[in-house]
């Protein structure tokens, strides 16, 4: 691409702003005066009176400042920067060439996109891409969140990765001219939601990533322009300033947006050291680091943001800022303190990823591959144990050709690179996560393993309107699947709300009504009196929540028992008072494939295998059809953070009637079967006896469920008063139990 090309485009008739459609909502107010002249529109003076000019290499900017001649002072600047032989910055030009290298096809596809953003054809967020004029507009559209979205600058990224891997001046002119816009129109920009500036607020301010990458990466580059630099500098000390406000707020920790300020502030101060307030600004920002992970992550590891994707970036977040105070002394007991913090949040992530090494969509997540941002952790701390979970999807990541993720929120590694080992295999597979609420069943550590992971966690933020929902795969794909936040336009998308409601869940719903959503208690949502066991051959959960107590005066009990490797058995129970106003319990499940009747049962089939779904109690209303189907598979110029690996939803409910004060019990199988299994599903109930008396499936079932050579016995007990149980002359005094009759020595495998 010739630099004449870029420069041609912008020669012609410019339109003006006033040409450009105004966004209806605006609640814009107006900036304080002490945040008007110190942050927002600093004088020159203020900005040489921040740096620190008895610092070597400064003092000669002081005469010019003294005689407050700003040209000359701003071109001694500039010659200091630009020769300035250290400079701290996220990116590294030569580290992303290696990366990058390994992908051709990406390099083509990014300077495609570079090269739309300087002809302002602009993928400004998620899928919105718009063909705008001479002018960019800054305000463009109806959408409520997606401006906000539009002022983190992430869209302007393929400029600085194309530039590293072909400093052509072009790319320096498109973004001198967008910066150059941007900071124009700062003051007219709508607030499309009250009391939240897009320019100002926590997360738009973290955009300082990227203008301290690129300040950093074409300092010596003249296509950008004497005001460019001091407009970049001036807004930098304001950013530097308005992030210290945030930081030093002592509030409730937790939310990505608070460990992406502390980077973003951090991340200045490091490689802005020349402000005399940026020996503050990292004092503090390390302060709230430590204190944000030890108050917003639980002690196995989970964050109490409680969305595995959200909270992967505050993960990533803090892990840049270790790595950025890499081989700086006075930093080293820093570095001390944080790392047994990161270590364990990523011990949690490697039990919860699924067997594909995806984040399970939990919350307003993306099923997404988790192998980019767990590779800087890897790469940083040096996880033998993650590494070696993650090294059998590796080859496979390789070959779907993942865009190179290279930012401040995921720096990615090459971990083929790297020796693994599977002796460093957890040998723990499944695991309860009582602190951060959490439990995963998993058969083991290779792709095509059994794996469920069970939310029963309270309500926080990103998080659905969910309780004791799950996801699970097995055979290399997923069986279960919820509906995530893969819609079109995120959250301002008019499905949104149905993906967020209870019914887009793995799990029992009253009335098709959403469970109780409010903070006032926050354990609403929570699995209360959880039960948990797991052995060789059964994992076993049970908890009940209050999601419906006040709305329907019902509770619901959920147990989850898998017998390994083969199937799941879920039983729910309603438990309604008399004068509950539930009249209808429906037990949804979600896939990424059409649920089809067969016989006795429906299935789902994917590419590698079938979910077969039989309803163990009578009586039931099934219902299909299609929940949400995307229309492109790549929603962001991130491709590879919002690829939309299962873009589908299917929906399967199984639902019955409910009589005041009288429980109700839902009941299915969930058995995934390779494709290419054509052996027979059979399922028959067996009666359960005490003192030779059949019991009512109320207090205890039980059920033989097989195929092809595998037999079992599944054993049930609802009754918290009642043992001495007998199931075809085998006594049985437990919770839950299985019997394997395909081998030799058929003894229960017992949940006390």
């Amino acid at each position: 691409m010739a630099a004449t090309v870029l420069t041609n485009y912008c020669q012609g008739k410019r339109k003006t702003l006033q040409e450009m459609p105004v966004t209806p909502e605006n609640y814009r107010d107006h900036h304080d005066d002490w945040t008007f002249r110190n942050i927002v529109h600093l004088s020159h003076g203020d900005t040489f009176g921040a740096l620190d000019l008895t610092a070597p290499g400064l003092k000669r900017i002081r005469p010019a400042r003294d005689r407050q001649d700003w040209k000359q002072a701003y071109d001694l600047w500039d010659h200091y920067f630009r020769g300035k032989k250290k400079h701290l910055d996220f990116f590294d030009p030569g580290e992303y060439r290696a990366l990058a290298s390994k992908n051709p096809s990406q390099v083509k596809k990014l300077k495609k996109e570079a090269f739309e953003i300087c002809r302002h054809r602009i993928n400004w967020y998620g899928p919105r891409v718009e063909q705008f004029g001479d002018i960019v507009n800054f305000d463009p559209g109806e959408d409520r969140s997606a401006i906000y979205g539009f002022h983190y600058w992430y869209w302007s990224y393929p400029l600085l990765f194309s530039y590293a891997l072909d400093p052509d001046p072009g790319y320096a002119q498109a973004f001198d001219r967008l910066f150059n816009q941007w900071y124009d129109q700062r003051d007219s920009v709508s607030w499309r939601i009250p009391h939240m500036d897009p320019i100002w607020y926590e997360l738009g301010l973290c955009r300082t990533n990227a203008f301290v990458a690129f300040y950093s990466l074409f300092r010596s580059e003249p296509a950008l322009r004497s005001l460019t630099r001091e407009r970049l500098l001036r807004t930098l000390l304001g950013h530097g300033r308005a992030l210290f406000g945030y930081v030093n707020k002592k509030g409730t920790p937790g939310n990505n947006s608070q460990f992406n300020a502390v980077l973003a502030l951090a991340h200045l101060a490091l490689a802005m050291p020349e402000f005399k307030e940026s020996s503050q600004w990292i004092q503090q920002s390390l302060s709230s680091l430590h204190r944000h992970l030890e108050n917003a992550v639980y002690a196995d590891g989970g964050f109490v943001e409680r969305c595995p994707s959200y909270a992967s970036f505050s993960l990533g977040f803090a892990t840049e800022i270790y790595r950025l105070l890499e081989n700086i002394p006075e930093y080293d007991q820093t570095r001390k303190k944080i790392a047994p913090l990161l270590e364990r949040a990523y011990e949690w992530y490697m039990h919860i990823i699924t067997p594909l090494a995806e984040f399970p969509p939990f919350g307003d997540a993306r099923t997404r591959s988790a192998v980019p941002m767990l590779s800087g952790g890897v790469a940083a701390l040096g996880l033998d144990d993650l590494h070696a979970v993650l090294a059998p999807n590796l080859a496979r990541v390789a070959r779907e050709k993942l865009p190179t993720q290279y930012n401040h929120r995921t720096r990615e590694f090459d971990l083929s690179k790297r020796e693994t080992d599977s002796s460093h295999l957890p040998n723990q597979t499944s695991v309860h996560l009582p602190y951060s609420h959490w439990t995963v069943m998993r058969t083991g550590w290779k792709p095509v393993d059994h794996y469920m992971a069970v939310n029963h966690g309270p309500i926080a933020g990103h998080a659905h309107r969910e309780a004791l929902a799950f996801n699970c795969y097995a055979f290399g794909e997923p069986q279960v699947l919820e509906l995530d936040l893969a819609v079109e336009r995120g959250y301002d998308d008019p499905k949104c709300e149905f993906a967020r409601s209870s019914r887009s869940h793995n799990m029992l719903v009253l009335d098709n009504e959403n469970i109780e959503s409010t903070h006032d208690p926050l354990d609403l949502w929570t699995g209360q009196d959880v039960i948990w066991h797991s052995d060789n051959e059964l994992d076993y959960f049970q908890a009940w929540h209050r999601g419906y107590e006040r709305t329907k005066s019902a509770i619901v009990t959920r147990k989850i028992c898998f017998v390994k490797p083969h199937f799941w058995v879920i039983h729910d129970r309603v438990t309604p008072r008399k004068d509950s106003a539930a009249r209808t319990a429906s037990s949804y499940l979600h896939a990424c494939n059409p649920f089809v009747s067969r016989k006795d049962r429906w299935v789902s089939s994917g590419a590698k295998s079938r979910l077969n779904v039989m309803p163990l109690t009578s009586g039931n209303v099934v219902e299909v059809g299609l929940d949400n189907r995307m229309k492109v598979k790549l929603d962001s110029m991130e491709s590879g953070f919002y690829r939309n690996y299962h873009p589908d939803r299917y929906y399967l409910s199984i639902s019955r009637k409910i009589k005041p004060g009288i429980p109700l019990d839902i009941c299915v199988l969930l058995y995934p079967t390779r494709r290419a299994n054509r052996s027979q599903l059979r399922v028959e109930s067996i009666p359960v006896l005490q003192n030779g008396k059949r019991k009512k499936s109320e207090l205890a079932q039980a059920w033989r469920i097989g195929q092809g050579k595998q037999s079992h016995v599944v054993f049930l007990n609802h009754s918290d008063h009642e043992s001495g149980w007998e199931i075809e002359g085998h006594s049985i005094s437990a919770r839950a139990g299985v019997r394997a009759e395909s081998r030799k020595s058929a003894e229960w495998q017992c949940v006390s």
